[in-house]
């Protein structure tokens, strides 16, 4: 059982479904099937990835992304994706702007919010 507050809800093994499987094992799978696609999705919002900083995009995650997608393309007319190779990520991700983006007051922002009245 997970406990979420005063509520209790019963653990369960996540499993990937689409309507219309592209490729074998794609589908459905155990944990340990799909261990790779949910480390893809997985943020873990309070540690950036190692080599990362807070704000930053890993390229890295972006890459391996793009290469699942691949492998579930058909490449038929059809298929949704709009590319049939990978691409230079780092042609498309700039971290450079993160430093000054996040040069903000996080304290002022946290009182804004204590202060913060509702009109309800």
């Amino acid at each position: 059982m997970i406990t979420t507050g005063s509520l209790q809800q019963p653990k369960m093994q996540p499993t990937v479904v689409t309507s219309k499987p592209r490729k074998p094992g794609l589908a459905t799978g155990t944990l340990d099937e799909t261990e790779s696609f949910i480390r893809i999705f997985f943020n873990d919002r309070a540690e950036p990835p190692a080599g990362s900083s807070y704000g930053e995009m890993p390229p890295d995650g972006w890459d391996a992304y793009q290469r699942f997608l691949l492998e579930g393309a058909t490449g038929e007319e059809s298929d949704p994706l709009a590319f049939d190779e990978p691409v230079d990520v780092s042609q498309i991700i700039d971290n450079t702007l993160v430093p000054e983006i996040i040069d903000f007051d996080q304290e002022a922002i946290r009182q804004q919010a204590r202060d913060y009245e509702t009109s309800s």
